[in-house]
This record gives structure tokens, C-alpha cells and sequence, in this order.
């Protein structure tokens, strides 16, 4: 008896082995996210987006709501570190504008994942310029940049912020407004040349 015991608890343990290893090879494939954060979910035409801009210049504007203002402000160390998820290259920033940038990328990748849950248009994130090692430009500040394919195969590229990215969020919402980086909201209205300059929508 002890014996058959013994046997199911060794198949147990083995079979948990193998389903841990198997989704941690998931996760590590997951996770492991190319410089390129892209998604291609359909296609989508100025038409379409320009739409949903004219709704949301041409309502009222909806009141703002102040969201919390109480967050104590945040020490940054000397200096903050970017690994690259595609090299593994180790890049050091100590400059305080280009730090906060860099402590922004992890809320940016977020909150690109749940704009490319709400709009079918072909975008991607490019963290490219974060790294020493895979930058082109070694000048080059150190900007987020939203690359935006049309469905006629024309595309734009614009540095974004993770504001920018909240206002697209609630553009392709269908709202009118939008939820601001401290949980209140803001009218869309007023940011509407702000979003048509990222998505390549003046001439």
C-alpha cells in the first residue's frame, strides 16, 4: 500500500515538473518583449478615427475631475537603470528628465496594452532609443515612439508620453474624456490637435 503511495505521489510531483517548466517557458516567451511592442489586429482608416475626433471637439465638454492630490513626491536614486528586453544591454541614466522617462517605459508598455485592446488600427511601441546598444542615434533623447500604420500601408511615427497614451486609451474608448495619471479625468476636447499630430493626422 505504501508502496502504490509512493508511486502516485513521484507521478504527481513529476507531472507538476513538467506543467511548471512548461509555463514558465510561456511566460518567459512573454515576457521577453522585443523592443518593438507591436500588434497588428486589423485595419483601421483615417475615416474612421477622424470620426471619432470630430465627436469629441463638436459635444459639450465634460466637467474635469480633480484626482487624488495627496501622493508624497518621489526620491529617484542617483542613478536608474534600463535593461534591455531585447539585447540585455545594461544602460544607466542620472539625469533627472531623462530617469523619470525611463521609470515611465513599465506604466507605457501597460497602458499600450490596453490601448491595442480597444482600436483595431496597426500601431506599435519602440523603446529602441532607451538602449546604448540598439539606439541608431547615441544623441538621441529618450522617447517612447508610437508607430502608426494606415490602411492604405502609409504610416507615421511620433514620440509619445504615457499621457499621450492615456488620451488614446480614451479616444478609442468612444468616451469624451479621460482618466488622467492620478485616477481623476479629463476632456478630450481641448487635446484633440495633441492626438491628431501623434497619429500623423495634420498636413
Amino acid at each position: 500500500m505504501n508502496l502504490i503511495v509512493a508511486v502516485i505521489v513521484a507521478v504527481l510531483i513529476l507531472t507538476g515538473y513538467g506543467m511548471s517548466r512548461a509555463v514558465s517557458k510561456a511566460l518567459g516567451g512573454a515576457s521577453s518583449r522585443c523592443r518593438f511592442s507591436a500588434v497588428k489586429i486589423g485595419n483601421m482608416g483615417r475615416a474612421e478615427v477622424e470620426k471619432l475626433l470630430d465627436r469629441i471637439e463638436s459635444v459639450p465638454e465634460p466637467e474635469a475631475v480633480v484626482g487624488a492630490m495627496c501622493y508624497e513626491p518621489i526620491a529617484l536614486p542617483p542613478v536608474v537603470e534600463y535593461v534591455c528586453p531585447v539585447c540585455g544591454t545594461k544602460t544607466d541614466y542620472n539625469d533627472y528628465g531623462e530617469s523619470w522617462r525611463v521609470l515611465s517605459v513599465t506604466e507605457a508598455r501597460m497602458l499600450f496594452d490596453t490601448l491595442t485592446s480597444l482600436t483595431r488600427l496597426q500601431i506599435s511601441l519602440d523603446e529602441t532609443v532607451f538602449c546604448s546598444e540598439c539606439r541608431a542615434d547615441s544623441s538621441a533623447e529618450p522617447d517612447l515612439v508610437l508607430h502608426v500604420t494606415w490602411d492604405d500601408g502609409s504610416e507615421h511615427s511620433s514620440p509619445v508620453t504615457t499621457e499621450d497614451l492615456r488620451m488614446l486609451i480614451g479616444l478609442f474608448s468612444g468616451g469624451v474624456s479621460y482618466r488622467t495619471s492620478n485616477d481623476g479625468s479629463a476632456p478630450l476636447g481641448p487635446s484633440a490637435v495633441r492626438l491628431r499630430e501623434i497619429l500623423g493626422l495634420i498636413e
